[in-house]
């Protein structure tokens, strides 16, 4: 069996204003100073697909990190991701 593992992490203004309020999304636990810490970055997925066997899993995914959109340099988002680490998976 494949699945494709998708967990995801977004920065979008309109999801902490407008969307918070139709989404019923309760702010009282989001870190607001570091939401807009990352908000130039827009949003950021990890994507894996994973053979599952009778034995195990091998993870087949080659690029670990999908960056959404970013508004920053590529040198300020390695600096705010800190992705030394952002090569093949090995």
């Amino acid at each position: 069996m494949v699945v494709t593992v998708e967990p995801g992490c977004y920065f979008i203004e309109m999801m902490f204003t407008r969307g918070a309020k139709e989404w019923k999304i309760p702010l009282k636990y989001v870190n607001m100073d570091k939401v807009k810490e990352y908000m130039d970055i827009r949003g950021v997925r990890v994507e894996d697909d994973i053979v599952i066997t009778e034995t195990g899993m091998q993870n087949y995914a080659q690029v670990r990190i999908i960056v959404i959109q970013c508004t920053c340099s590529y040198q300020e988002l390695l600096k705010k991701l800190k992705l030394a680490w952002l090569a093949k998976p090995g």
